[in-house]
């Protein structure tokens, strides 16, 4: 199973342009902050955001913007490589290539591979400041400013407005995102496209990582809770269900400053169920304006 992940790895970097052999070659990054993985928005202007995961040999982000028609689109930054020159705890700094990957739609029967396409497109930079408290678990204090390149126009994030993590279950312990569920999912005989996980206590939050109709690069948020309650002390939530809705957003084009607000709308509903064991992968069911799509997916390690 770790290899077919590996392999996977390879395929879906691959598709956005990037050899990754070498970040696969790595040992195992028992350095980097564990509280920079995650799903990351700026309060000043919501509806926009920005992953980090945390693949143990290296970090990669999507970035979720809107075209010039407020649709939804993501680009991708397979790797980045991160300055550890000064403490881990004090400040964090990445950066990456970007790329705009179009594919196959969601909603094809069967995977066409041969329609996916990377483009290069810019660069993904970003940085985390403030200390983790003791070291002892994660700092809501860490903002993070993120500056990135498309089509050779560069937007910067300032302006004493930076971006936080998302807090998942506001009801449940400020602990690390649990990484054995948390991450870059994905189908290893599909690449080009993926999902992030992000759960945390009884709740979770998912961004859909896909292709519309027309071969470009759509994403969508999955908003789930456990049926079942689960002491977030005891463990991993192995083999446990989360069920929920699935929003289409729009918004401002990206590098616009407006007030315009983003506006949301439900699509669909999805589940998720994980695997008896990390190794198991998940069963993911979603459904979009009526096309049902039902995949086993595996975390990108």
């Amino acid at each position: 199973m770790n290899k077919m992940k590996k392999c996977w790895l390879v395929t879906f970097v691959v598709a956005f342009g990037f050899f990754a052999q070498g970040a696969l070659a790595q040992e195992r990054n028992q350095e980097f902050p564990r509280d920079v993985h995650g799903l990351w928005w700026q309060p000043a202007d919501p509806g926009w955001a920005t992953t980090v995961f945390d693949h143990e040999t290296a970090m990669s982000s999507a970035l979720l913007l809107y075209d010039h028609e407020g649709r939804p689109i993501w680009f991708f930054s397979p790797r980045l490589d991160c300055a550890r020159e000064t403490p881990r705890d004090i400040l964090v700094g990445c950066f990456g290539a970007m790329y705009r990957v179009t594919g196959p739609w969601f909603g094809e029967p069967t995977f066409r591979p041969d329609l996916v396409r990377a483009e290069a497109v810019g660069e993904w930079s970003g940085g985390w400041a403030a200390p983790l408290f003791g070291g002892v678990g994660p700092d809501s204090r860490r903002t993070l400013y993120i500056l990135y390149t498309i089509n050779g126009t560069t937007i910067r994030m300032g302006g004493g407005t930076p971006m936080l993590v998302q807090v998942i279950d506001r009801d449940a312990p400020l602990l690390y995102l649990d990484t054995s569920h948390s991450g870059l999912w994905g189908n290893p005989n599909e690449r080009g496209w993926g999902v992030g996980l992000f759960q945390q206590g009884n709740k979770l939050t998912a961004t859909l990582f896909i292709h519309g109709r027309d071969g470009q690069p759509r994403w969508y948020v999955v908003n789930a809770t456990a049926p079942e309650f689960f002491d977030v002390t005891v463990g991993p939530p192995f083999n446990r269900l989360f069920e929920g809705e699935v929003f289409e957003t729009r918004g401002h084009p990206w590098g616009v400053v407006t007030t315009e607000q983003y506006s949301a709308r439900r699509v669909g509903s999805a589940s998720l169920r994980y695997g008896a064991t990390a190794a198991d992968g998940a069963s993911l069911r979603y459904s979009i304006d009526g096309v049902e799509v039902s995949k086993t997916i595996f975390r990108l390690r």
